[in-house]
C-alpha cells in the first residue's frame, strides 16, 4: 500500500504578494506609533472593591506609577544567560523626592 503525500510538489504551489496601497502604509504606521501612547497612560485603580471604611485617606497614587515595587524585603531568584544565581534577599526603599 502506497502512503499519501501530505505536501504538494513544488511545481504546484503558487506564492501570492501581498499588494500595499499608500493608505494601508499610511495606516500601519499611525496604529504603531500610537499604540505606546495609550499604553503609557496613567493606570487608576478602583477603590470601590476595597472592603474598608476609611477609602478617602488611603492614597493609592504609587500604583498609579508602572513598574512600582512596594519598599519591602523580597527573596529575588535570577537567571543569566541560562545560569541560575543563588536566591538572595532584596530590600526596596522608597525613593527620596529630588528638590526641584
Amino acid at each position: 500500500m502506497k502512503k499519501a503525500s501530505l505536501t504538494a510538489p513544488a511545481s504546484c504551489v503558487r506564492r501570492q504578494r501581498i499588494r500595499l496601497t499608500p493608505l494601508s502604509v499610511v495606516l500601519m504606521l499611525a496604529l504603531g506609533y500610537s499604540a505606546p501612547l495609550f499604553a503609557a497612560g496613567a493606570v487608576s485603580f478602583n477603590t470601590d472593591i476595597l472592603d474598608l471604611n476609611d477609602r478617602q485617606n488611603i492614597d493609592l497614587s504609587q500604583f498609579a506609577q508602572a513598574g512600582y515595587i512596594m519598599p519591602g524585603e523580597y527573596m529575588i531568584e535570577l537567571r543569566v544567560n541560562q545560569t541560575q544565581i543563588p536566591e538572595m534577599l532584596v530590600r526596596y526603599y522608597r525613593a527620596r523626592k529630588r528638590a526641584e
